[in-house]
C-alpha cells in the first residue's frame, strides 16, 4: 500500500470505527478522544442511576461509588493546579495568590446530579504556592540559614545561597542549579538531612513537586519522606544528577512535614548536598 493510500485510509476509515470502552460502556469514535476523567465520569454516572432505583444500597456498590468520586476528584485538582504551577514556578514570592478552580457546565458532566456531587468535593479554593526561596527577611549576600516562619513553613538544615554568591566565589558544584532565570537556592548544610514543616500543626499541605540538582555526586540518591502528625505517610527515593535540576512528583496530599535525607557516599570526601530551586505546594 502506497503511504498516500495508507492516510488515507487512516483518514477514512480507521478513524471513523466505533469501539466500546470496557470500563464504561461507551462507544467512540478512534478520531475522538476518550480520556481517563471522561471515563470516569460515565462510570459514576452508571453507578448513580442504578443506586437510585434500589431501595437497599449495597454497600459494595456505594464503596465503588465513592472510590470514584474521590479518583475523579484528585485527578481533576491535579490536571488544574499542575497547569497553575507553571505559571507560578519563576514568580518572585513565596506564595502564589489563592484561585477558585474552574466550575464545568451541565454538558462537561452529562448529568446534574453528578454535576452536584462532582463539584462539591472539587470546587472549593486552591492555593497553589511556589516556593522559590526568593525574598528570605533579612538575607545576605553570603547566604545562611532560612529562617523558621519564611512562606509559613519551620525549616530545620535548610540554607539559602544567591547566584551572585556562586559566580563570585567560584562554585562549580552549584552553578548548574541556577538555569531559567533562577537567582536563589536552597540546600541541606553539611550534606545532612533537610526539613520543612508547617509552623502552624493543625493545618496541613500537599506537595505536588519539587526541582532539585546534586552538587557533587552523580546518581546521586535521595530519600524524600512525607509525615502526617509524626506518622510516616510515605516515602520515595529519587536520584538526582550534576548536569541539570530535575523535577519529581509527589503528588501528597494532607501531610505537615517533608524530609530529604540524602545516601551517604563514602566514594569521595565531598558532601552529599543538593540544592532545591523550587518547591510546588497545595495549600
Amino acid at each position: 500500500m502506497l503511504e498516500k493510500d495508507f492516510r488515507s485510509h487512516q483518514e477514512d476509515q480507521c478513524l471513523s470505527k466505533e469501539f466500546t470502552c470496557l470500563k464504561c460502556n461507551t462507544i467512540n469514535n478512534r478520531s475522538q478522544q476518550h480520556s481517563e476523567l471522561q471515563c470516569l465520569e460515565m462510570q459514576i454516572i452508571s453507578i448513580k442511576e442504578k443506586l437510585d432505583i434500589l431501595e437497599e444500597k449495597p454497600k459494595r456498590i456505594e464503596d465503588n461509588y465513592n472510590r470514584l468520586l474521590q479518583l475523579y476528584e484528585r485527578l481533576k485538582r491535579n490536571a488544574n493546579y499542575a497547569a497553575k504551577i507553571q505559571l507560578y514556578r519563576d514568580a518572585r514570592q513565596p506564595s502564589a495568590p489563592p484561585y477558585e478552580s474552574p466550575s464545568p457546565t451541565n454538558s462537561e458532566i452529562g448529568s446534574s446530579t453528578l454535576f452536584s456531587q462532582v463539584a462539591a468535593i472539587r470546587n472549593g479554593p486552591l492555593r497553589i504556592s511556589t516556593i522559590n526561596f526568593a525574598q528570605i527577611p533579612r538575607a545576605i549576600k553570603n547566604g545562611g540559614h532560612i529562617p523558621n516562619g519564611y512562606a509559613g513553613f519551620n525549616w530545620e538544615n535548610a540554607y539559602y545561597m544567591f547566584e551572585d554568591f556562586v559566580k563570585a566565589r567560584q562554585l562549580k558544584g552549584f552553578t548548574n542549579a541556577f538555569v531559567n532565570s533562577r537567582q536563589y537556592v536552597a540546600y541541606n548544610g553539611r550534606g545532612d538531612s533537610m526539613s520543612f514543616s508547617l509552623c502552624d500543626q493543625s493545618k496541613t499541605f500537599g506537595l505536588h513537586s519539587f526541582e532539585a540538582i546534586s552538587i557533587y555526586h552523580e546518581d546521586f540518591k535521595l530519600s524524600v519522606a512525607a509525615y502526617r502528625v509524626d506518622v510516616l505517610f510515605d516515602t520515595k527515593f529519587v536520584m538526582l544528577t550534576t548536569a541539570k535540576a530535575t523535577t519529581f512528583e509527589m503528588d501528597w496530599e494532607q501531610i505537615d512535614k517533608v524530609v530529604f535525607k540524602p545516601e551517604r557516599n563514602l566514594e569521595t570526601l565531598k558532601p552529599e548536598t543538593f540544592a532545591l530551586t523550587c518547591l510546588n505546594l497545595l495549600l
